[in-house]
């Protein structure tokens, strides 16, 4: 692994410059790092920074060797070829979520540090009460989101690109109940997948049920993010965009002193969705 830096100023890319882009940017900027360069297969997202349009072709620039670390904000299923050819090449890596597209490959990446996923909703202050008065209740995450045509134009609604609502709307609630529950396995109860809504519930250790429902609409009337455990309930947003105000800058900074959501526990989510989605 890299040598932590944490009192150097770090040079960072950026791979993908869409929504959640300026907030790896914004946090970047943050813990007193700095972007030097980014890439994005759209033009038009061209920025202040040497940039390009293949992720590929900039790795293998003489430019690409003074980057420190990569943030990677691309379409899902570029999350794991982008992470190992930044491994390849010396730099550490911090992924959005989902960190891998399929279990198989979170289980090729190593445990040491180097690569670190973004799951900032463990850092909102009522889910960390949660997780520490946590004692084998029942969870219950509902979640209802409006998002628009473009929504589903865009690779957000190919599931060939994004894994489905599960991987692109249930990762960061579905690790929430296994997170705060400290469940390392689990068994199906009941499950129902489909292209805008799933819903089912699973039983943890100790016989704890842990039940998800999740929603995609067309109209903002609704829309809430709901953690339940026990008689211990919250609302995570009920905003359009979640802001997680202060949260991004979180993780970069952790990310910076070494302490990062390693592949070995962000595989469970991922290998839940899966039984989720078969």
């Amino acid at each position: 692994m890299p040598n932590l830096m944490k009192n150097k100023k770090n040079k960072w890319c950026v791979c993908g410059l869409g929504f959640v882009s300026q907030r790896h940017i914004q946090a970047i900027q943050d813990i007193g790092d700095e972007v030097i360069m980014a890439c994005d297969n759209d033009q038009s997202k061209k920025i202040d920074y040497p940039f390009y349009d293949d992720w590929e072709k900039m790795m293998e620039t003489e430019e690409f060797k003074n980057v420190d670390c990569v943030s990677i904000a691309t379409p899902d299923y570029l999350h794991y070829p982008i992470i190992k050819k930044a491994l390849e090449k010396g730099k550490r890596v911090l992924c959005e979520k989902p960190l891998t597209f399929t279990s198989a490959q979170c289980l090729t990446l190593p445990n040491d540090g180097s690569v670190g996923v973004i799951l900032q909703l463990r850092d909102h202050p009522e889910v960390l009460a949660m997780k520490e008065a946590y004692i084998g209740e029942n969870g219950k995450t509902e979640v209802i989101v409006c998002r628009e045509n473009r929504y589903w134009d865009s690779w957000q609604g190919n599931p060939e690109q994004c894994g489905g609502i599960l991987n692109n709307i249930g990762v960061h609630y579905l690790d929430l109940l296994l997170h705060v529950s400290g469940a390392k396995s689990w068994e199906v109860l009941e499950k129902n997948y489909q292209k805008n809504k799933a819903f089912g519930k699973f039983k943890v250790k100790g016989d704890a049920i842990m039940e998800y429902s999740f929603i995609i609409q067309n109209t903002p009337e609704g829309q809430d993010r709901k953690l339940e455990f026990g008689d211990k309930a919250i609302s995570l947003s009920r905003q359009n965009n979640l802001s997680f105000e202060g949260w991004h800058t979180r993780v970069f900074r952790d990310f910076k002193e070494g302490k990062v959501i390693m592949p070995k526990d962000a595989y469970k989510t991922i290998k839940l969705i899966e039984d989720l989605k078969c």
